[in-house]
């Protein structure tokens, strides 16, 4: 009985460290910094996801849900979006970051990346190859030299996140990623919460810019909530 007890503790506690996020109708808000040589650009940045499965060129991808990314014009007010997916399972996260308009750059960049158990110390590694060639125009000096991005990451520590809205304290893990190509080294520092996913994200780019994009809060997406029922 104590060992029933006690694997069904272990299962409890797996199943809730590895909950899922974004397979739901939520709308996350991002405050994002755009940090230049000469200027820092503040702005607002949503992340729809719509609770519904993710196809890739009228092909079904397996355990991933249909996100949007979407940016707000200040001066005119108009929505840029871009349609993306993550991946979820029992063993990893796999978020694709903007990379409409000024974000195309971080094609070049570690993506938001977790694989369970969450432990400190812990290592895993990624490439992305085949980058199209719109995203080369992206680099300050383009070439058309191609490359693959080999990418490393590992937990680092454990931290927290004051979700101001809710007024209480997030925990999460530190994880710290380096991206290296044959045009140059880019980074990744993220803060990752196992309830509310990606909450800080520290881009460092090929252009030598940063991308700091800072969770605000998180509401339900009533747009597609019916619909994913």
């Amino acid at each position: 009985m104590k060992q029933l007890l006690t694997a069904l503790l272990i299962l409890s506690i797996h199943l809730t460290l590895n909950a899922q996020i974004y397979n739901k109708p939520i709308r996350i808000e991002y405050d994002v910094y755009h940090i230049k040589k000469n200027d820092t650009i503040k702005s607002t940045l949503y992340l729809e996801c719509t609770g519904n499965k993710w196809s890739f060129q009228n092909k079904h991808i397996d355990d991933s849900w249909a996100i949007r990314w979407i940016q707000k014009d200040s001066k005119t007010s108009n929505d840029y979006f871009e349609e993306t997916g993550v991946k979820e399972t029992s063993e990893k996260i796999f978020l694709h970051p903007p990379r409409f308009k000024e974000y195309a750059i971080l094609e070049f960049c570690p993506f938001p990346l977790i694989h369970y158990p969450l432990e400190i110390g812990k290592n895993w590694e990624w490439e992305l190859e085949n980058i199209p060639e719109i995203y080369y125009r992206a680099l300050n000096n383009p070439t058309k030299l191609k490359t693959t991005v080999r990418n490393k990451y590992r937990i680092t520590k454990k931290t927290s996140w004051f979700y101001k809205k809710a007024n209480t304290h997030i925990e999460c893990f530190e994880v710290e990623a380096i991206g290296e190509t044959s045009l140059g080294i880019t980074k990744l520092t993220f803060y990752f919460s196992p309830q509310y996913g990606f909450i800080y994200l520290n881009f460092e780019t090929l252009n030598k810019d940063r991308f700091i994009l800072m969770f605000k809060q998180q509401t339900a997406n009533l747009k597609f909530e019916s619909k994913s029922k």
